[in-house]
């Protein structure tokens, strides 16, 4: 399980994006894709078989990211990584000053440094795993 994600709607579809800074500071925005039918739209088959498109922030209808969530004995948690094989969930949490405290200790969070708490919990532990989808670059 993928626990963030950076995705942009182009043209009524939905794609992979990956944005870099240039030395320049500029900020320069590429879509991923998988199915060679983009090529039609103006992608590119890289040496590893993925297609690519270099576009400007304008030609986006939209971009988000997809962060990893879970329900955890009543209280969200933001996850920080999974492992499939064991089915172990890397949860956290941050401490924020306007929040509703957290008994973190008490559901046996470790410390990790101020204001910050991390658990590992089995899978069968949760009471549910849900994606929180978040605009960003402007996008609302």
């Amino acid at each position: 399980m993928r626990i963030a994600e950076t995705y942009a709607i182009y043209r009524g579809k939905e794609y992979s994006l990956i944005s870099n800074f240039n030395a320049d500071g500029t900020e320069e925005f590429e879509l991923v894709s998988f199915e060679s039918e983009d090529v039609n739209n103006g992608f590119i088959k890289d040496e590893k078989g993925i297609y690519r498109k270099r576009i400007t922030l304008e030609e986006l209808e939209t971009a988000y990211n997809f962060y990893i969530w879970c329900k955890y004995k009543g209280y969200d948690f933001q996850v920080l990584a999974h492992s499939e094989e064991d089915d172990i969930y890397d949860i956290v949490h941050v401490t924020l000053p306007d929040q509703k405290p957290i008994p973190v200790e008490e559901l046996g969070f470790t410390f990790k440094k101020p204001g910050v708490y991390m658990k590992k919990v089995k899978g069968e532990e949760l009471d549910s795993v849900y994606k929180v989808k978040s605009p960003i670059l402007g996008f609302k």
